[in-house]
């Protein structure tokens, strides 16, 4: 929006910031699907100690920093993600929020049509 129609984004929005993140926790969860191969008691130890990196590691931050996510163990030594209902409303809420910013935003601009040269 910034760079190819000249409106301001609210990149600096708290709700933007989460959504951002939202987005991590989604991406993880559509291709790897709900759980971690490790156990509570391997998280706790070190996350760097047992080879936790990059996506994987933001998102254990992300569910960590987080009060209404958690990791449970399963049945196999498998960490399971658990998102509570409170967690889906404020989803809900933040984009929301969001997108009413963006429609405010939008019902404010000033519309430059400029003709095809090329018709």
């Amino acid at each position: 929006m910034k760079n190819v129609a000249n409106i301001e984004f609210p990149d600096n929005d708290e709700s933007w910031h989460e959504i951002k993140k939202y987005n991590i926790l989604r991406n993880y969860l559509v291709h790897d699907g709900l759980g971690f191969p490790i156990t509570m008691e391997e998280l706790d130890s070190n996350v760097s100690k047992i080879g936790i990196t990059g996506k994987t590691k933001e998102l254990i931050n992300i569910i960590n920093q987080h009060p209404l996510l958690s990791l449970e163990e399963s049945l196999v030594d498998y960490l399971e993600l658990r998102l509570s209902r409170e967690f889906c409303n404020e989803v809900v809420d933040k984009l929301m929020r969001f997108f009413t910013i963006i429609y405010n935003t939008l019902l404010n601009c000033e519309w430059v049509i400029e003709e095809d040269k090329n018709f």
